[in-house]
């Protein structure tokens, strides 16, 4: 089949359904562009609907984009959306289109949505005109900042300018001294985007990346700087990437990141590195040899305060009365993997869980936030608090004492705003009085290596639930709990996730059993009566 026509595969009926919606989108940003006298906002409007055209003639002429569908009802949502935000007139809406429209004032944000979404229309249809075929992730556009994150790109992604970039899922490692390691197999050359991270790394071959991050510490004394990110040291075999992007948290204002710089540290000393290329996610700098890498701002921006986007991460201490929410306050380029993995060196894992929410804010480095609860009363420690550039320790913004409340919403504010807000939700099980007694390690493992038999054959109502908590407590990945859940009958996949911890060691069954605890305690008691 040739792979600029349409196939059968996309329906006329979808296809006609599109150009419909597209047309009436055309007019609908026609008719707003009429009416708005901001030149800037004019100027997005005529993009997107150049952009919408030229969509159209694709359609029109044939030319296979069924990868583009998705991407595009999103976007001709927020088109819509947006435009028809606080109109009170009745809306006919099939699918995506509008009959009636009266055009409404944007704000900055919107602005800067419909900015994103029209560069990305516009770099994906470069790339058809260029290559004639589509090679685009169906996750176009960029989720806002308060939204949660696409299956494959983090809010901080800026997939718009990356459109053939690939996302892989790293191989993690865990060293000696504790460090978490990741490792990116690049099967071939081309652009390869870490699921973890968001670094990004262009490959001239197929290869390996490892890299992990390290202490800042005194590399920058003696200069006007200060880091605005993990530092990161990278390392290649074999294959060589011949560009990094590195992901940066900063909030575009006035279309300039001009200040932004990349630290290139060697056994030679400090060279500070002019990007090649920054965009909304990213700052590209081409590379010839590969050592400590990260990202510096101008110590008077550390100084006077700037905005960034940010993520709250909560975790959930159970092993004290009351249950404790810490509240942690970071950049969004902040490497997560290393946060729970030093949030388990410092409590153990089965004393603490991390409770999965929709993070991302935008905050100013210098103001004082406060933390709000519903229902109120709750304690609150401290009243108010700043955010910390690049702390090792990751140490907590705020600590909830939860009391016996099973539901309370967080809320996030500054001195007049709202910033940010999630619910959180505790569970019968996580409060003292719901738990069973927490097994110690050595205890866990002697119970693990005495039962496993018993195990194989006992362990099939409550897997599926015991894998996904494994996984969320990184004990397994998305692969190996594939694996398991593929095996045939249930003791196979019993089998198989025993073996796979039974290699792990000691503190992966540790998790393991107190997962199982929670999960079917009174298993557990049976197993521990015949000790």
């Amino acid at each position: 089949m040739n792979e600029e026509t349409c196939s059968e595969e996309i329906p006329n009926s979808v296809l006609e359904e599109y150009k419909q919606s597209l047309n009436e989108v055309s007019q609908l940003i026609g008719t707003s562009q009429h009416n708005i006298s901001d030149q800037e906002t004019g100027e997005v409007f005529a993009r997107l609907s150049k952009a919408a055209g030229e969509i159209q003639h694709l359609l029109e002429d044939g030319v296979d984009i069924k990868n583009l569908l998705t991407p595009l009802q999103s976007g001709l949502h927020l088109i819509r959306d947006i435009l028809l935000k606080n109109k009170a007139d009745p809306v006919q809406s099939l699918d995506i289109g509008v009959r009636t429209v009266h055009p409404v004032a944007l704000s900055s944000k919107e602005r800067r949505g419909l900015k994103r979404h029209a560069s990305g229309l516009e770099e994906l249809l470069s790339g058809i005109s260029k290559k004639k075929e589509l090679r685009l992730s169906t996750s176009l556009t960029k989720p806002g900042l308060h939204e949660g994150p696409s299956t494959c790109f983090t809010t901080h992604a800026d997939v718009g300018h990356f459109p053939s970039c690939e996302c892989l899922e790293p191989q993690l490692r865990e060293e000696e001294n504790g460090d978490l390691k990741y490792t990116l197999r690049c099967p071939t050359a081309g652009l390869f985007r870490c699921k973890f991270t968001s670094l990004m790394f262009k490959m001239e071959t197929a290869g390996e990346v490892e890299y992990h991050s390290v202490p800042w510490a005194d590399k920058l004394e003696n200069h006007d700087r200060e880091p605005a990110g993990p530092l990161y040291n990278i390392s290649c075999f074999p294959g060589t990437p011949v560009q990094i992007h590195l992901p940066h948290c900063e909030v575009i204002s006035d279309g300039k990141l001009g200040h932004l710089r990349v630290a290139h540290i060697t056994g030679d000393g400090l060279k500070i590195i002019t990007p090649k290329d920054i965009t909304e996610s990213h700052v590209v700098i081409d590379v010839t040899g590969l050592s400590l890498f990260g990202l510096l701002t101008f110590f008077t921006d550390y100084l006077l305060g700037r905005n960034i986007r940010a993520q709250v991460l909560n975790f959930l201490q159970r092993s004290s009365e009351p249950v404790k929410v810490q509240v942690l306050l970071l950049s969004s380029n902040a490497d997560i993997m290393k946060v729970k993995k030093k949030r388990g060196q410092m409590i153990h894992p089965c004393q603490e869980i991390y409770i999965e929410t929709n993070p991302y804010c935008e905050i100013n480095t210098r103001k004082d936030y406060s933390l709000f609860t519903d229902p109120p009363g709750l304690d609150v420690i401290p009243n108010t608090a700043k955010y910390v550039e690049c702390s090792q320790n990751f140490p907590p913004a705020f600590t909830v004492h939860c009391r016996r409340k099973k539901e309370l919403k967080l809320i996030l504010k500054d001195k007049t705003r709202e910033l940010w807000s999630s619910l959180v939700i505790i569970e019968e099980k996580d409060t003292p009085d719901g738990r069973q007694h927490v097994l110690e390690p050595s205890v866990s493992k002697h119970f693990f290596q005495k039962h496993k038999g018993a195990l194989e054959t006992r362990l099939p109502k409550v897997l599926e639930s015991i894998l996904n908590q494994l996984v969320q407590r990184e004990v397994l990945n998305t692969i190996e709990r594939d694996v398991i859940q593929s095996k045939k009958p249930d003791h196979k996949r019993n089998e198989c996730l025993l073996n796979i911890l039974d290699k792990k060691g000691s503190r992966a069954q540790e998790i393991f059993c107190q997962v199982l605890k929670t999960e079917d305690c009174f298993l557990v008691e049976d197993l521990e009566k015949k000790c």
